[in-house]
């Protein structure tokens, strides 16, 4: 993959017009964390960029500035004639409003089950 941008440009042509607030309350950070990664600041860790990727509904890699298509892997599979599991849809998203321990916790849980 080729970098091709930046996050804060990326960032603030996903973010478009919305409410810094409700954003910021959205994935569980800061209005002056999301006020900071607008203005390039600041670049967001990488479980914070993915949360923000998967509220914008866009791929995290072309959050990130890569040559990659835009629309994320849900909204591919959600715009496909596929069905998606709705469970896991929602599941997914809960997941990434969890803290960053909470899904450390979660998906050690998930590897220890799957080598049982």
């Amino acid at each position: 993959m080729k970098l091709v941008s930046n996050f804060n440009d990326r960032f603030k042509e996903a973010f478009g017009g919305r409410s810094v607030t409700e954003f910021a309350n959205e994935i569980g950070v800061s209005k002056q964390a999301i006020s900071a990664y607008l203005n390039g600041v600041r670049k967001p860790k990488k479980i914070v960029a993915e949360a923000i990727a998967c509220q914008l509904n866009v791929s995290p890699a072309w959050l990130l500035g890569y040559d990659v298509p835009k629309e994320s892997a849900l909204a591919s599979l959600s715009n496909s004639t596929t069905d998606v599991d709705p469970q896991a849809e929602e599941f997914l998203h809960k997941f990434m409003k969890l803290s960053k321990d909470d899904q450390d916790t979660i998906l050690m849980l998930i590897d220890k089950l799957n080598k049982t």
